[in-house]
């Protein structure tokens, strides 16, 4: 299923997220990591990264693309196939990808966002 959280700062989106993420994965969920990836918004030119701040569990991925300006999609894109390559762990059938700011993100980058979802939406 895919869910959008909205509403001003502080209204507590991020809060209800980890109290989901919990009750659906249990404790594991709260061990988290805090991960810099660098991925190649073009895959035709790997050796041209964006380094991408993501906190990561056994369970889900959470990234706050909007900061990236036009590279946004791309690495939007990137960060699902990357995320949907895998198996679920847990006997779970999904994944959960976090996208902090979603609103954030350019018009290109929520299409983009949209289609990999669509794609994806069996896996993640």
């Amino acid at each position: 299923p895919h869910m959008l959280f909205t509403g001003p700062p502080g209204a507590g989106k991020s809060t209800r997220v980890h109290a989901l993420l919990r009750e659906i994965y249990g404790p594991g969920a709260d061990v988290v990591k805090v991960e810099t990836r660098s991925v190649a918004p073009n895959p035709n030119t790997p050796s041209n990264t964006v380094d991408l701040q993501v906190v990561v569990s056994n369970h889900h991925l959470a990234v706050t693309p909007s900061d990236l300006g036009r590279k946004d999609r791309a690495v939007v894109m990137q960060l699902i196939k990357e995320v949907a390559s895998h198996p679920p762990l847990g006997g779970h059938s999904f994944k959960v990808v976090v996208i902090e700011e979603a609103g954030a993100l350019s018009h290109e980058a929520q299409a983009a966002l949209r289609r990999t979802m669509e794609k994806y939406m069996k896996t993640c």
